[in-house]
């Protein structure tokens, strides 16, 4: 299998990094930035689901190759859908993005492997925002790319290190989740960008105590919210949703109470021999229509230990560590229909998966082995079911 569905590990920065983030807490430390209040704070309790709803999924599409080429999609890290029904798909450093039509038909690679202007070296995070206009975000360059509906490059921005999820709010106002370590960012988990990708400024508070040289709990997901602003939520440590305007005021906090996902200010991330598992991480958000937040969680398997094979950590050494030999069975994903108006989940579903992604509202995608051994990108329609019926709650 590919490395996309390794367990995730947090970033260490170097020791150049730390000195920047040293001196960007004093600075963080020293200022007082005004408190930020929810609007309206809640809790979703265990239990209280909707007993006659349930999530339906059903297969949309199967992404296909160019004849002759069964390995040119080895590890998507991201996959976006366009008005027009594109499926745009970003593949980490393994190359250009693709573009697939609705029927999972490769349609073009788009640009090339290099620095130059509307080339890429990786390509990490793909959004499309309401006209068609395609960001891409390359790690390696540290710059976030623009290609319009017909595919034409049409401008870059610098984007450092650091950023977990973007979200295009409006058409002029982009949303960056990040941890940045220069003096005028540091400590908050959100960004706002203007439609060409400038800097604008930057908000929230980070979900734990702030320490020079210690990498920030400031990993979020973001995604826009119906009627304007965006919907977080952290990735590791606590199942907790809130909603911002894109001014940076906090409208909702609604924390869920769920007992496979304790709150836990120091997450864990890999397998020990006594027992000990990775902490639950969330790795999609959307909003949907009709106001339904789907929150897809990747917890471990009941069953882990099958998956997980155990050898020495070196030659002539007595310790183990793990090796994960079969992801889907070592880990599982869980799908939230979240009902925040009526603080209460839906309906969920636990997928034998190891990796899902939301690529728009009511789509997702999977990724797994063929009997060959060779990698499946498919596409998945999902939705909410009120007996038989979409459910209008």
């Amino acid at each position: 299998m590919s490395d996309f569905a390794v367990v995730t590990r947090p970033s260490f920065p170097s020791c150049a990094v730390r000195a920047v983030v040293a001196a960007g807490a004093a600075a963080f430390l020293l200022r007082t930035p005004p408190p930020v209040a929810a609007q309206a704070v809640g809790v979703i309790p265990d239990g209280g689901e909707c007993t006659t709803c349930r999530i339906r999924t059903a297969l949309w599409a199967t992404l296909r190759p160019a004849s002759g080429d069964q390995e040119i999609i080895r590890t998507p890290s991201s996959i976006a859908t366009t008005r027009s029904r594109a499926i745009v798909v970003a593949r980490g450093g393994d190359g250009p993005p693709l573009v697939f039509d609705s029927t999972g038909e490769l349609r073009r690679v788009l640009s090339k492997q290099g620095s130059g202007p509307g080339e890429f070296e990786s390509t990490d995070l793909v959004v499309a925002d309401g006209s068609d206009t395609v960001l891409f975000l390359d790690r390696r360059l540290q710059r976030l790319s623009f290609f319009g509906p017909d595919w034409r490059y049409l401008r870059s921005a610098p984007m450092p290190d650091g950023v977990s999820s973007i979200a295009v709010v409006t058409p002029g106002q982009i949303v960056a989740a990040a941890e940045f370590h220069d003096a005028a960012r540091f400590g908050h988990p959100y960004h706002l960008l203007d439609r060409t990708g400038n800097y604008v400024r930057s908000f929230g508070a980070p979900s734990g105590p702030i320490l020079p040289g210690v990498t920030l709990p400031l990993g979020r997901l973001v995604t826009p919210a119906q009627g304007g602003g965006f919907w977080a939520i952290p990735v590791h440590g606590e199942y907790r949703l809130e909603k911002w305007s894109a001014n940076g005021t906090l409208r909702e906090s609604i924390t869920r109470r769920a007992p496979w996902f304790p709150r836990t200010p120091s997450p864990r991330f890999g397998f020990t021999r006594d027992g000990d598992t990775p902490s639950p991480q969330v790795i999609s958000l959307v909003e949907d229509a009709s106001g339904l937040i789907w929150v897809a969680i990747r917890v471990v398997d009941r069953n882990w230990p099958s998956g997980v094979r155990w050898t020495p950590a070196g030659r002539g050494e007595s310790s183990m560590r793990p090796t994960i030999e079969d992801r889907s069975r070592a880990f599982d994903i869980i799908i939230e229909a979240v009902d925040v108006r009526r603080r209460r989940v839906a309906a969920s579903l636990r997928l034998d998966d190891a990796w899902i992604q939301f690529v728009a509202p009511g789509r997702y995608f999977r990724v797994h082995e063929d009997q060959g051994g060779l990698l499946q990108v498919e596409l998945y329609t999902i939705r909410l079911d009120y007996e038989g019926r979409q459910d209008r709650h």
